[in-house]
């Protein structure tokens, strides 16, 4: 329970008391009377930047030096100076579709033989992907078997028909007065397969895909934010084993409600398909600081605890950058003011349970 922390300074208390006290309780003795504070019902003056006085803000919390360092709370001075914000995106890798190949066929035709490797297995430029039976080709050799003995520029002609349908010059010629059967594709350029829809048995179409054949030594990466860095920023990525360096080359039209598309060029041979978390610095920015942690937010408004005489007091402030560590506070704090950092929700516990509560906390019912 958040009030546990407040029994141990209860036992503080309790363990201070004179044994005096004790017996004139058991006499009947009254205590000695005490002398009124002369400073009660006056309000320390306000910090260099501080807002007015909020009425509801509920009074510092009492404890002493001892009973504080025993319960781990800790302050800090506030800072002012510069700082960076780091950025942080999630981001994976993917083959540079303008260095992607798709092999197809011009005519339509049946798969007679299928070769292509798995997804993700290698391929070498030449490398025999598929024989499709292809009547339009067939015809076309045919044609040209009957143009050659008639000379030009009959031969001419029935030579650029089957270039137009895609057949490599180099088969042209080995074939001869043949009549290839079906028609062998080869793979234009080394690489590796990310996908491969033809299947032996199977059609396809005037312009059916055999295979997608991507260029090895060429990747991207993208990521998505809501602060795209400009291009031309250094962006470190990494998979939580390995790390990489990248640039960011292109910040993409595209946008959706987690931010824009950026487009990263990365430096190393990275994985394909793994997820990937992309950080950088952004712009420094001066003002005054305290650790994440000193900050308390209620849900309406932040509050930090300031120590100062015998206690802390709660003040709320207004919040500017975020890095990793640290908070840039606005308004509300002056430079070397001494804030909580550690122990905040003991505090934060305490002015809740004094009745007043916090903006956006409901005080406790009555008998507990």
């Amino acid at each position: 329970m958040k009030v546990l922390p407040w029994l141990v300074l209860l036992l503080v208390a309790g363990c201070g008391r004179n044994d005096s006290d004790d017996g004139h309780a058991e006499h009947g003795t009254p205590p000695p009377t005490v002398p009124a504070d002369p400073h009660a019902g006056h309000t320390m003056p306000a910090a260099p930047g501080t807002p007015a006085t909020d009425p509801s803000m509920p009074t510092p919390v009492t404890v002493s030096p001892a009973s504080a360092a025993a319960i781990g709370v800790r302050t800090v001075p506030a800072r002012a100076g510069a700082a960076a914000t780091k950025h942080r995106a999630p981001a994976s890798a993917s083959f540079d579709p303008s260095r992607t190949r798709r092999v197809t066929v011009t005519a339509g035709g049946q798969v007679r033989e299928e070769r292509v490797p798995r997804v993700g297995e290698a391929v070498r430029a030449g490398q025999v992907l598929a024989r499709i039976w292809l009547p339009e080709v067939r015809a076309a050799f045919e044609e040209q078997k009957v143009a050659r003995p008639l000379g030009e520029p009959w031969a001419s002609a029935a030579r650029s028909r089957l270039l137009a349908l895609g057949v490599p010059a180099a088969d042209i010629d080995a074939a001869g007065d043949n009549i290839p059967d079906t028609w062998t594709v080869r793979a234009p350029v080394s690489g590796v397969v990310i996908s491969r829809p033809a299947r032996e048995g199977g059609w396809l179409g005037a312009g059916g895909l055999v295979a997608e054949i991507a260029s090895t030594d060429a990747r991207v990466v993208e990521m998505v934010t809501v602060v795209p860095p400009p291009v031309g920023t250094h962006v470190t990525l990494t998979d939580g084993a390995d790390t990489w360096v990248a640039t960011v080359s292109e910040i993409l039209p595209t946008a959706g409600p987690a931010g824009r598309s950026v487009r990263l060029l990365p430096k190393g041979d990275i994985g394909v398909g793994r997820p990937l978390t992309a950080t950088w610095e952004g712009v420094a920015t001066e003002g005054v600081w305290v650790p994440r942690g000193a900050v308390v937010d209620t849900g309406t408004r932040q509050l930090v605890f300031v120590a100062g005489g015998a206690g802390y007091t709660p003040r709320p402030v207004s919040l500017g950058v975020r890095t990793a560590d640290e908070v840039q506070v606005t308004l509300g704090l002056a430079p070397g003011e001494e804030v909580v950092s550690a122990g905040t929700f003991l505090f934060d516990s305490e002015t809740q349970m004094q009745g007043g509560g916090h903006a956006g906390h409901a005080p406790p019912k009555e008998g507990g």
